[in-house]
């Protein structure tokens, strides 16, 4: 902005000047003049340039705002959605040892029921085995 006041104010200047330059009605005084419109004109010009340059700097700066903004939004939906996930995974992991123990347990009862079978099925093996031996005495005796 001080750049366009300071435009503004040599435009003004030179402005002045010409004025003056015209008050003195000198013999050169139109080359003079005709020297200082073309300065005034191309500093309008460069600062219609200016002007146009910040309107477009402006435009890209609120452009990028908006994305930053944006994203922003989606980093703080990531942040929620990563969030969640560890829950549930923490949830699950709970759940797997949870189930892992169940299963642990279940195996020493499967594997206490095998034993209490395997003694069983002996047990029943040494009862047959004597039923066969009293049945065997029997019949010697008949």
């Amino acid at each position: 902005m001080d750049v366009y006041k300071t435009m503004e104010n040599q435009i003004k200047e030179l402005q002045a000047r010409m004025e003056g330059i015209e008050a003195a009605a000198s013999d050169n005084s139109t080359e003079i003049v005709q020297k200082l419109e073309e300065k005034v004109m191309d500093l309008e010009n460069v600062m219609d340039k200016r002007r146009s340059r910040h309107s477009e700097i402006t435009e890209n700066a609120r452009k990028l705002d908006r994305h930053v903004k944006e994203l922003q939004f989606k980093v703080e939906e990531d942040r929620k959605n990563y969030d969640r996930v560890q829950d549930l995974v923490v949830q699950l992991q709970e759940k797997v040892k949870s189930y892992k123990k169940q299963s642990e347990e279940t195996e020493e009862i499967a594997a206490l029921n095998l034993d209490k079978l395997r003694k069983a099925q002996q047990e029943l093996e040494d009862v047959e085995e004597r039923c066969v031996i009293a049945e065997n005495t029997i019949a010697k005796f008949n």
